[in-house]
């Protein structure tokens, strides 16, 4: 978590620390939401005038094929994963609002278990590190992807109030924001009669190096963005 990501985050709560003026709290919302995160459900409450806290959970995951070159770029040879990822994110947020209509300054604390496993079978020699393996020795290969770390900031814009003042029931909900989540990490492992040996082993985590440092290192995979729609219902 840098500071730049740290203070994007907090910004809500400083200007909630040195502004707020007691007030009534205006209602509690329930809500549901499809977008980039996943399928989410959250709470709503009002704080102060201008200012809601929502907390939330988030879910989903889908499946697509990717290929993976382990050969130490040495060689193209490519092998496709079938990627799945798994959506699971818990939110804490601070929405500020100016002026107290719809549109709202976010930021707040994620906790991150999004997830990527890979998983490819092997039909023909593979190379791994600078070594070539038979179908024979290396059944398959299976990796396990961390997008980042566990506990991360979020910032973003939004719009929507739906514990705002008006004495409206029903409020659509818009979201654009970003989880800055860090650069992920790979750790491959092979299936077969080779599996386990020290050998083996030992190339596959150069080739998990290879592509941590030379593919996940790149600035784009440390934020996640978001992008969601949804609606709320105002209980009281």
């Amino acid at each position: 978590m840098n500071r730049c990501s740290l203070l994007l985050a907090l910004t809500p709560l400083a200007v909630l620390a040195v502004s707020a003026q007691p007030a009534h709290a205006e209602g509690v919302a329930l809500g549901a939401r499809l977008g980039t995160p996943g399928f989410g459900l959250e709470a709503t409450a009002a704080v102060v005038k201008g200012v809601n806290v929502r907390v939330g959970a988030n879910f989903g995951g889908f499946s697509y094929s990717t290929p993976i070159n382990l050969s130490s770029r040495s060689v193209a040879a490519d092998i496709d994963f079938e990627a799945n990822l798994r959506l699971r994110s818990f939110v804490g947020l601070v929405d500020l609002h100016p002026g107290g209509g719809g549109f709202r300054f976010t930021g707040g604390i994620v906790r991150n278990n999004n997830r990527i496993t890979l998983d490819a079978t092997v039909t023909a020699s593979v190379t791994i590190n600078k070594e070539v393996y038979s179908a024979a020795d290396v059944a398959g290969i299976t990796a396990d992807t961390t997008l980042g770390g566990r506990w991360v900031p979020y910032a973003g814009i939004g719009y929507g109030n739906p514990v705002g003042a008006g004495g409206r029931r029903v409020t659509f909900l818009l979201d654009c924001g970003v989880f800055f989540q860090g650069a992920p990490s790979v750790t491959f492992q092979a299936r077969g009669v080779a599996a386990g040996t020290p050998g083996l082993q030992d190339n596959l985590d150069q080739a998990s190096n290879d592509v941590n440092q030379k593919d996940l290192n790149k600035g784009y995979f440390k934020y996640y963005p978001v992008i969601s729609f949804g609606v709320a219902v105002k209980l009281f």
